[in-house]
């Protein structure tokens, strides 16, 4: 899968995807992928209310988190994911 994206990169949405990740570190984060899709949704259908967006439009949106994932992997100097985050533990009071 390595890099198959820029073999096929005539698809806009890769397109936009890796230009957008060239352009701006917020969304090589760890909030971007939540980012990415939001500034997606936003800027491919202006206006529009959560409840009418297309079924269409909803997986696109999950296809630009999907390339963001796999060109983040391929490009490590683009990735400013932390890798090893301490996993969130219960407390428990008194035993």
């Amino acid at each position: 899968m390595k890099n198959n994206y820029l073999n096929s990169i005539k698809n806009p949405t890769k397109q936009w995807t890796f230009s957008l990740l060239n352009e701006d570190s917020y969304y090589c984060q760890d909030i971007g992928n939540s980012a990415i899709i939001k500034h997606y949704l936003c800027e491919f259908n202006p206006n529009t209310k959560v409840e009418d967006l297309t079924l269409q439009a909803i997986s696109n949106s999950v296809k630009v988190s999907r390339w963001r994932n796999i060109i983040l992997l391929d490009n490590p100097h683009l990735d400013k994911r932390d890798r090893f985050k301490p996993k969130k533990r219960f407390v428990t009071k008194g035993a």
